[in-house]
């Protein structure tokens, strides 16, 4: 992610300068864990890759096991993928927050097929609901964009925020707090996780909504609305195991 300042006088649009979040802003407000690795099973499949141990009937068993639960982990996201009411109202920044993180969860699922040994028939199944994932992402993404509300509490006054674009992915975010450029900071780092997985491209935070003078942009590299990835801490991405 980079940031601008920029300044517009007699029509001038003007880069002033650059500059990055601090790390220990990058690393703040981390959003909860799914918890899906499970070492010791990595370590006996990594084993009997290997042949360090022999894949005899007792290893076999317990990864066939293994394999049984995690596809049922997977069908209960596909089932939850098939009943989530993308056509409703998200009503407040928290159900924002609440339907993005939902998703990480469904992608988490996909990526922990690594510490299970599949068969042909399972992978299909994982297969599926990844793109099931991305088919309800490309449903859903648009309609929270286009929803997106600040939190409460942050700013002295609410910030008032819209969608903006041909496709609805800039987001422009309007409070008299913004005239200090700390407290802009510390409330784009308030939200940004959810700006991230909303996929919004661009972020501007304006003083006044009658005036352009001055604003504050960052321009997001972001995936496609229909990509599925794994998010980190810094705001990158990666695609699952």
């Amino acid at each position: 992610m980079r940031s601008v300042w920029l300044a517009a006088a007699s029509g001038f649009l003007a880069l002033a300068g650059c500059e990055d979040l601090p790390a220990s802003d990058r690393d703040a407000e981390a959003p909860p864990q799914v918890e899906t690795a499970r070492p010791e099973l990595d370590n006996l499949l990594e084993r009997t890759r290997t042949g360090s141990i022999s894949d005899d009937a007792g290893v076999t068993e317990r990864m066939a096991a293994s394999a049984q639960a995690y596809m049922e982990a997977v069908a209960a996201a596909r089932a939850g993928i098939a009943d989530y009411p993308y056509r409703e109202a998200h009503s407040g920044f928290e159900a924002i927050r609440a339907a993005v993180f939902q998703l990480d969860d469904w992608a988490a699922v996909i990526d922990a097929a690594g510490s299970h040994r599949l068969s042909e028939a399972q992978e299909d199944q994982r297969q599926a609901l990844r793109e099931e994932l991305g088919r309800l992402q490309r449903r859903l993404l648009p309609r929270l964009r286009s929803q997106f509300v600040t939190p409460e509490g942050v700013l002295e006054e609410l910030a008032q925020c819209e969608a903006m674009g041909p496709t609805g992915r800039i987001v422009r975010c309007i409070a008299r707090d913004f005239r200090d450029h700390a407290r802009m900071v510390r409330f784009h780092n308030q939200i940004r996780r959810v700006i991230y997985r909303l996929r919004f491209t661009e972020t501007r935070y304006q003083p006044e909504i009658h005036s352009v003078r001055q604003f504050y942009q960052y321009e997001l590299d972001v995936p496609a609305d229909g990509e599925v990835v794994i998010w980190l801490p810094s705001g990158d991405y990666r695609d699952p195991a």
